[in-house]
């Protein structure tokens, strides 16, 4: 069943990259000039003309262009990947959160039929999103991993130096991956505040380090100019948490076309996000104190060493 939802999701997102539709993009354009001159020896960090969103893919798309030769898609096979990659890695979360298999099944298909905005960005390269989705599931995998299954005293220290990388490696490749990274570092230091003194927090901030070197010795030859830039972009942070339940969730969700202003049916649209908001307050009320008392609890008590 699993094999099929995954290759479902597989054929359907084939098909959005296939379309007239899907032709390629000024971003992905961008994206491919990079992986020619990756061919040519140069190593760029960034994508030209912005501090930030790294060129990891285009490194995979330039090898896949040494041996086929530069066609659209060496530059949409890699982010496609990783999308179909994503539906996997859903399963696994889910399984592992409710540790249930039928509910992992049902996160992969619901990845697998997903909105149509999700699924026109699963092939579209230079972005970046796609692959934060990957990056990103891993390291709450790897969250709930390290706090929930009893591990011999020697894999956690593997773990936290992989939690590291990869936080290191996904911020280099999409800045957005913050949104998996927060929720998941929060959630290690709640069940276990003592870990900012302990050798695995070492481990996790040298894996960190080596899986974000691109971005540290970008930003230490120029001025810090990643942060600065995410930081001070028109709006800031305030507008771009606006604009996400204003204009992403929406698309997220599916009841609004990409770049719509607005909803495609407005009182459907009303009663699917009831239906969210109704299912998050039930979430929250059914596990807040549970929440509450285990993590304060394990905070006074200072977790383990």
């Amino acid at each position: 069943m699993l094999l099929l939802t995954i290759l479902m999701g597989a054929f359907i997102r084939l098909l959005y990259m296939l379309l007239p539709e899907s032709r390629l993009s000024p971003d992905e354009a961008t994206y491919g000039l990079s992986a020619l001159h990756i061919l040519k020896g140069e190593w760029p960090i960034f994508y030209y003309a912005q501090p930030y969103t790294g060129t990891f893919s285009a490194y995979l798309s330039a090898i896949l262009i040494y041996f086929f030769g530069p066609n659209p898609l060496c530059l949409k096979i890699v982010p496609y990947i990783f999308s179909v990659g994503f539906i996997y890695l859903n399963y696994r979360l889910a399984k592992s959160v409710f540790k249930e298999e039928g509910i992992g099944w049902l996160a992969a298909v619901f990845t697998a039929l997903a909105p149509a905005f999700l699924e026109n960005w699963s092939s579209r390269a230079g972005t970046g999103y796609t692959e934060a989705l990957f990056f990103g599931n891993l390291l709450l995998i790897l969250a709930i991993r390290l706090i929930y299954e009893g591990l011999s005293p020697k894999k956690p220290k593997k773990l936290y130096f992989l939690f590291g990388f990869l936080a290191g490696l996904g911020f280099w490749i999409q800045p957005a991956i913050i949104y998996y990274l927060l929720p998941a570092a929060v959630f290690l230091f709640l069940w276990r505040p003592s870990i900012v003194f302990s050798k695995d927090f070492l481990y996790t901030m040298a894996g960190a380090l080596i899986g974000g070197a691109p971005v540290i010795y970008y930003n230490l030859s120029h001025d810090w100019l990643t942060q600065r830039t995410l930081m001070h972009k028109p709006g800031g942070i305030k507008i771009s948490f606006i604009n996400f339940f204003l204009e992403g969730l929406p698309r997220i969700i599916g009841t609004r076309p990409s770049y719509a202003k607005m909803d495609s049916i407005p009182l459907l649209a009303f009663g699917v996000y009831l239906i969210y908001l109704l299912a998050f307050v039930a979430m929250i009320k059914d596990r807040f104190w549970h929440l509450f008392h285990l993590f304060t609890g394990r905070f006074f008590a200072g977790g383990r060493l």
